[in-house]
């Protein structure tokens, strides 16, 4: 009973892991574009690779676990 609970939480959070990443994604760009950090090149860099690796991660689950149309959204 109680793995079948962890199991049913545990597709929860992996279903909704595209929404987390592309939130992630989104408020990373957002920080990059700020004058603070580009004023340090070595957090730009950092940034910029985060965000070449979660948009790479995100490709990778959107095309081995399509979902369909109807079952789309976020969480």
């Amino acid at each position: 009973m109680l793995l079948d609970q962890f199991i049913e939480r545990a597709q929860v959070v992996l279903g909704s892991a595209v929404t987390w990443i592309a939130a992630t994604v989104a408020v990373l760009q957002f920080v990059l574009t700020q004058d603070v950090v580009l004023a340090t090149p070595e957090l730009a860099d950092w940034i910029g690779q985060a965000i070449t690796t979660l948009l790479g991660v995100l490709a990778v689950i959107r095309r081995v676990s399509p979902v369909p149309v109807s079952q789309r959204g976020l969480v």
